[in-house]
């Protein structure tokens, strides 16, 4: 409880004390390193830390050990386990609470402490981080202050109203530049011009029967009905000529499809040996071996680091009675009692560290006999061998369909063809259309008319198949042109929430709002012999927080300060955030070489306020190396050298 102070000198390691605990809950480290090889000291194999920790009226103890490893080829790795127990003093019994995955277990421990961030957040002033809030930009520090706020979630929302937006804005883009390529005065233009032309023809057409009607009122009936066979050939000609060209292209697709079905059958067939090859079935049960090998593995590997731990301290508890001059004399001696105790159970501590080993030496040949690697290569050829065949199956059938659609349109074609020179045999052997015939009839005006009516009709007919085409282009465009409208409604709606959802909006109105409540906490907090007050302040519409220190006279910006006036408002800033904050949230605080730029007397008034804090903490740890600082701390943790280690010493 109270102020406790970690001193030694530089380089012995005073900052790692802390840099475990931050290890041990949250399995990282307050250097920036992303391996926990790297954690381990250089010198050891391996390195453990327990931590014992209350939520509320529960005791937990964690406890994280990792291992080096080096593998043939030389290259070093390391494997962290991860013990987490709900304790009871009383009784003395541990509730397991491990997950089956390490990485189970921790979100167990992040559910009860939160996360790092918060942690370091609320309570660990990391080394040359004791001001960051202080020296972070004006617009950094609202960031900050939302984050104590617990306000991420709207930054949450934010994100993912952008990406919602980003894709309205998209697809907005794409049926403009779709608009762009077109014009809709143009297309209302031609289709204007091809109805002007339709009408026209139409006109012809009407004027040409006309006038066919009355030359044919005047001739023979024999005459009449030849005109008429005439006209009917002709259609069938252009229909014979059309049914052809269709039939080419239908007996042409067909052969394509059949071609690639073949292809694609060869394929199959080629992947299905290539398949059969492949026993699932054991590899499946190769991995599930192996799996259930790992977690025994981990499990047994936690167990020897327990057992060798308690052999350790057993062992070191007996060797303190080769060290008192009464031996084994006195038995029931308070000060030796215990290692009479541990003497004998040393014995089957050996035991127990010995079966462990061996045990743990017989899943890790059982492990070795797996080929892990194989079994994975090969459950992945598998799925993606049945991956490919699936795919190949399904083009195989759509394929089978759309052969199917050809042969019966090619089917239909040849039946229609049959059809229309069935038809024109008919005609021809009824009527007489050789060759002088034909030379014969192409002066005649009746039959002149009749084939200019045909042309006229077909000419008709092209005219609307062009006005329905303009016609559905134009639809089209309306289309897109109500979409773009309805896109810019959405998307602008997006717009707002954004901007209500970003950092300059709903979150910074709400940490404007709390403003007056921090800056009365800050002038409560702080005692009179500063001399000043702090006060956090922000412009209308402005993103930037700025902090000042009021002098009652006068105010003067935290960046024009001294060390002294920065580390007071830090501290004092600190422990009101902590105290408005719903963060996870720990009852003490650490604070890493925060006093080495600060001469005597303001060290005095800093400890000052440190005990000043203690109406909000139960206890601050400060690690240092100032003497002025150690004067001043009701506890002392001692970390000197001892040869190449470092030695902890408390009391």
């Amino acid at each position: 409880n109270g102020l406790v102070g970690i001193f030694g000198q530089n380089r012995v390691g005073k900052s790692s004390i802390p840099a475990t605990v931050l290890y041990t809950l949250f399995n990282t480290s307050d250097r920036g390193l992303t391996k926990n090889v790297d954690i381990v000291n250089v010198r050891k194999p391996y390195c453990n830390s327990k931590i014992d920790f209350l939520v509320g009226a529960n005791r937990y103890e964690a406890e994280r050990q990792t291992t080096k490893r080096t593998n043939k080829k030389g290259i070093t790795s390391a494997a962290t386990h991860l013990n987490l127990a709900l304790s009871d003093i009383e009784s003395n019994t541990y509730a397991d609470m491990n997950g089956e995955q390490r990485r189970d277990t921790d979100k167990e421990l992040q559910g009860l402490l939160g996360t790092v961030d918060d942690f370091v957040l609320t309570a660990f002033a990391t080394q040359g981080d004791g001001n960051n809030f202080i020296t972070a930009k004006p617009t950094a520090r609202q960031e900050i202050l939302a984050r104590f706020l617990q306000l991420d979630f709207f930054g949450d929302m934010y994100e993912a109203f952008r990406d919602t937006s980003s894709g309205v804005r998209r697809s907005m883009s794409e049926a403009q530049n779709k608009i762009s390529k077109s014009d809709p005065s143009r297309l209302a233009a031609a289709i204007k011009q091809l109805k002007e032309n339709r009408d026209g023809t139409k006109e012809k057409i009407e004027k040409a029967r006309q006038e066919l009607e009355k030359a044919l009122a005047d001739s023979d009936p024999g005459r009449k009905e030849k005109v008429e066979a005439l006209k009917r050939r002709d259609g069938l000609v252009l229909k014979r000529e059309s049914l052809e060209v269709e039939l080419t292209a239908t007996s042409q697709r067909c052969e394509e499809l059949r071609a690639n079905i073949a292809r694609y059958q060869t394929s199959i067939e080629m992947n299905r040996n290539s398949r059969s090859e492949i026993d699932t079935d054991a590899l499946q049960e190769a991995l599930a071996s192996y799996n259930e090998l790992s977690g025994s593995y981990e499990k047994l590997e936690a167990s020897v680091t327990t057992k060798q731990s308690r052999y350790n301290n057993l062992k070191k508890s007996v060797e303190l009675l080769k060290k008192v001059p009464c031996g084994d004399q006195f038995p029931k001696c308070r000060f030796i009692k215990d290692s009479h105790n541990s003497k004998k159970q040393i014995s089957e501590a050996t035991d127990d560290l010995k079966s462990a080993k061996a045990s743990l030496r017989a899943v890790k040949r059982a492990m070795s006999a797996i080929d892990i690697d194989n079994v994975q290569d090969g459950l992945r050829n598998a799925r993606s061998l049945d991956e490919k065949l699936l795919g190949i199956e399904r083009s195989i059938v759509k394929l089978e369909s759309t052969k199917l659609a050809a042969e019966s349109s090619r089917a239909a074609a040849e039946e229609s063809l049959k059809s229309v020179q069935s038809e024109l045999q008919l005609i021809e052997t009824r009527w007489d259309f050789s060759e002088a015939e034909e030379e014969k009839t192409t002066h005649d005006p009746v039959v002149a008319m009749t084939r200019m009516i045909s042309d006229l009709e077909r000419k008709e007919q092209k005219y609307s198949e062009s006005i329905g085409s303009k016609m559905q282009e134009l639809r089209q465009l309306k289309e897109l042109s109500e979409t773009v409208a309805r896109l810019r409604v959405e998307h602008d709606a997006y717009e707002i929430l954004m901007r209500a959802f970003s950092k300059g909006g709903i979150p910074s109105h709400l940490v404007k709002l709390s403003l007056p409540v921090i800056n009365k906490k800050l002038s409560e907090i702080l005692f009179e012999d500063c001399g000043f007050t702090i006060e956090l302040g922000s412009d209308e519409g402005s993103k930037k927080l700025d902090i000042y220190i009021d002098y009652g006279d006068s105010k003067r910006k935290i960046e024009c300060t001294s060390g002294m006036e920065r580390m007071i408002a830090s501290l004092s800033l600190r422990t009101v955030l902590h105290s408005i904050t719903h963060l996870p949230k720990p009852d003490f605080m650490i604070l890493d070489e925060g006093f080495g730029a600060l001469d005597d007397s303001n060290v005095e008034v800093a400890m000052k306020m440190l005990r000043s804090m203690l109406d909000h903490f139960r206890f601050i740890l400060i690690i240092s190396h100032v003497e002025t600082v150690k004067e001043a701390v009701d506890e002392m943790i001692e970390v000197s050298r001892v040869g190449l280690n470092s030695c902890v010493q408390h009391g």
